[in-house]
């Protein structure tokens, strides 16, 4: 596959004549998963992607446990995986085990020896894909700090508006929340137990601050919520 026919943005600091030869060699190849969970430390394709994998469609989630507590991550177009990397360190005083499951049937590419050597002229690309990894490790810091909102409605309205930056799509009046969010893992994200998240979503829908489509997604209603919103 081309990368940056599949990722335009990569090559948006690149002049015009040399994003055109670019398109051209920089290739690579395409690893595709159904839903369901993924066994990432057994794919093939993990251990030749030395760079790691480019997420171009469909939404991945990847849970960390320590004992009995877990955290959720949502990844999507544009994010870099590096699944090969250890759930935790040998010698870490917490250890954690890692997962992964297909929430959207996602393609990839491998970023693997020969398409870094392509790369190696091209260090924009290089740099934006860095980027990428700086940005993911934001959207998380952001995320703990939403999850400590003490009101639990708040603090799922923030998260589904936050959400809906990165999954979102604006339709008239309102903005579609394209995730197959159920309750379980509306929970998880927002740091919650299911059943208080189960009926703080219920009032939130009783107040018309949002309701679910035919296929599970969310359309949240009228404007965010003032944190979010930012100053008038």
């Amino acid at each position: 596959m081309r990368v940056l026919d599949a990722d335009p943005d990569l090559a948006r600091f690149l002049d015009p004549a040399q994003a055109q030869v670019a398109r051209r060699y920089v290739l690579a190849e395409a690893r595709s998963l159904e839903r369901g969970c993924w066994r990432a430390h057994d794919d093939p394709a993990v251990a030749k992607a030395t760079f790691g994998l480019l997420v171009l469609e469909g939404v991945l989630a990847r849970r960390a446990e320590v004992g009995r507590r877990s955290s959720l991550e949502l990844l999507g177009f544009g994010d870099v995986l590096c699944p090969d990397l250890a759930d935790s360190d040998a010698y870490a005083n917490v250890s954690q085990r890692g997962s992964w499951r297909v929430l959207v049937p996602a393609r990839m590419a491998v970023l693997d020896d020969d398409l870094v050597a392509g790369l190696a002229g091209l260090r924009r690309v290089l740099a934006e894909l860095n980027r990428r990894t700086l940005l993911r490790s934001r959207a998380l810091a952001l995320r703990l700090a939403l999850v400590e909102e003490p009101c639990l409605e708040t603090r799922l309205e923030l998260l589904l508006w936050h959400l809906a930056d990165r999954w979102g799509r604006r339709e008239a009046d309102a903005s579609a929340l394209l995730l197959p969010l159920n309750r379980d893992f509306a929970a998880e994200l927002a740091n919650a137990n299911p059943s208080a998240v189960g009926r703080a979503l219920e009032r939130l829908a009783e107040r018309g601050r949002f309701a679910r489509r035919p296929d599970g997604a969310f359309t949240l209603l009228g404007d965010p919520p003032a944190a979010v919103a930012g100053p008038a």
